[in-house]
């Protein structure tokens, strides 16, 4: 019975550890999500919202996507350890019941369910999948407002008036040469003569 005690224990060690595992990696997956998005949004900030953005966004979205799948599978390999670990826990209890250790761990959950009302129904994982909603989320927003800058700039570009030519000034009609000339024969020829024999 000892040896098969061992062996159990040092099952649920590794599935312990393995679980450990899992968080770690939806740990780094989160972290690195969130890296990405943080310099994806702060380059749409810095280059503006337009037409070049939209591949930006879009790359909000699929993290986004992304990021909920790979909780969900997270979550079902996590799921899994802890249902061998159920299973393994029952047949230690049954082979040791004087370590009521199926009655310490219902004694453990009753407490803190009691202790904690309200936020012991909400579940880890769900939590981390909102998060990965409100990326996607921020992404669809984005989206939308490069849609609006766009549109709001194609018409501002088409009611922009065009610039009107200026009136070119008439220029003033000059004296021909030769009026002025005739002009000027006209005046000696009314002047008073000279008296000759003087």
């Amino acid at each position: 019975m000892a040896d098969t005690t061992d062996v159990l224990m040092t099952l649920i060690e590794q599935h312990w550890e393995d679980m450990r595992h899992v968080e770690e990696q939806r740990e780094a997956i989160t972290n690195m999500i969130l890296v990405i998005d943080a310099a994806t949004i702060g380059f749409i900030a810095q280059k503006g919202f337009g037409g070049s953005s939209f591949l930006l966004c879009l790359l909000l979205v699929l993290l986004g996507i992304y990021g909920i799948v790979a909780t969900l599978k997270l979550y079902e390999r996590h799921q899994l350890h802890q249902e061998r670990l159920e299973l393994w826990y029952v047949e230690v209890d049954r082979m040791h019941p004087n370590a009521k250790l199926l009655q310490v761990r219902q004694d453990a959950y009753r407490t803190n369910s009691l202790n904690f009302p309200r936020i012991y129904k909400v579940r880890l994982h769900r939590l981390w999948v909102g998060f990965n909603i409100c990326i996607i989320v921020a992404g669809v927003v984005l989206f939308f407002v490069c849609i609006a800058t766009v549109v709001a700039s194609d018409k501002s570009g088409s009611t922009k008036p065009t610039p009107t030519s200026k009136p070119t000034s008439t220029p003033k009609p000059t004296t021909p040469p030769n009026h002025s000339i005739a002009t000027t024969n006209r005046k000696n020829s009314k002047s008073p003569t000279s008296k000759s024999g003087r």
